[in-house]
């Protein structure tokens, strides 16, 4: 099949901030999948624009100290951001633009952040961390609940 390819392309992307902490535990761990499902995970984004390009910065906080008491293992906190521009811009309406961002863009940039959670993690103790599927959807809900505030 030849996929057609989207007016959204995606320029750059860059992390923008990391940090990994490894808390040994104290007793034995008997299932890694258990103990990364515990994770507490916490996901935030947010949009810029200007004349050259759209910008959507993603921040997710894993096994957050902050929180609570971190579980052993992992504590990651990444913030990525892509650089996107349109294709053909003048062509597409301001919800296709808008939907194509939320959506696509979105996933984008935090299957980006996936990525590079994996490889970090890769060569620790525990082993890979893969980032849980995430339900865009909701996700944006919960981001539109909070601007509504």
């Amino acid at each position: 099949m030849k996929p057609t390819l989207s007016p959204l392309k995606l320029k750059d992307f860059a992390i923008m901030e990391n940090r990994f902490t490894f808390f040994p535990p104290n007793d034995k761990i008997n299932g890694l999948d258990e103990l990364f499902n515990a994770y507490l995970l916490d996901i935030d984004f947010e949009y810029s624009e200007n004349e050259q390009f759209i910008a959507i910065a993603v921040r997710i906080e894993i096994n957050k100290p902050e929180d609570a008491t971190p579980l052993p293992g992992y504590s990651i906190t990444v913030e990525g951001t892509s650089l996107f521009e349109f294709q053909d811009s003048e062509k597409l309406s301001h919800e296709d633009k808008a939907s194509l961002l939320n959506f696509s863009g979105l996933s984008i940039t935090i299957n980006h952040i996936r990525g590079f959670i994996s490889t970090l993690t890769s060569y620790a103790p525990f082993g890979k961390f893969n980032l849980p599927t995430i339900d865009v959807n909701d996700l944006l809900s919960q981001k539109n609940a909070i601007v509504k505030k």
